[in-house]
C-alpha cells in the first residue's frame, strides 16, 4: 500500500514538472483559447502551441458546477484567463471577476 502511494505521488510530481516546463517554454502570446459547446451550455479550452492545457467545462470561481450560459460568456472568461497566462500570471479566476465580467450564472430556459 505504501509503495503504491509513493508511485502515485511520484507520478503526480513528474506530471507537474512536465507541465511547468511546457508553460515555461511558452512565449508571450502562445496561449490561445477556443470556446466549445458543452451539452446545453458552453466551455473553453486554453491552448499552448495548439495543445490543450486547460479544459474549462464550468464557470470557474463558483462553488458549484455551472456551465456557461452563452458562448459570449465563455469567451469573456477565456479571454481573461488567456491574458493572465500571456502576462505570466496565475490563470485562477475569482467569483468577483466573474461578477465584474457580467457572466450570467442562471441560464434562461
Amino acid at each position: 500500500m505504501k509503495l503504491a502511494f509513493k508511485i502515485f505521488l511520484l507520478c503526480g510530481i513528474l506530471l507537474a514538472i512536465l507541465f511547468s516546463f511546457e508553460i515555461q517554454d511558452a512565449q508571450p502570446d502562445n496561449f490561445k483559447y477556443e470556446v466549445f459547446e458543452n451539452g446545453s451550455g458552453y466551455g473553453y479550452d486554453i491552448l499552448i502551441n495548439k495543445k490543450i492545457v486547460i479544459k474549462q467545462q464550468y464557470i470557474p470561481g463558483l462553488s458549484s458546477k455551472q456551465q456557461f450560459c452563452s458562448a459570449e460568456d465563455a469567451e469573456k472568461v477565456a479571454r481573461l484567463v488567456n491574458t493572465k497566462l500571456n502576462y505570466g500570471s496565475s490563470p485562477s479566476v475569482t467569483s468577483e471577476e466573474i461578477s465584474d465580467l457580467g457572466i450570467h450564472i442562471k441560464c434562461n430556459p
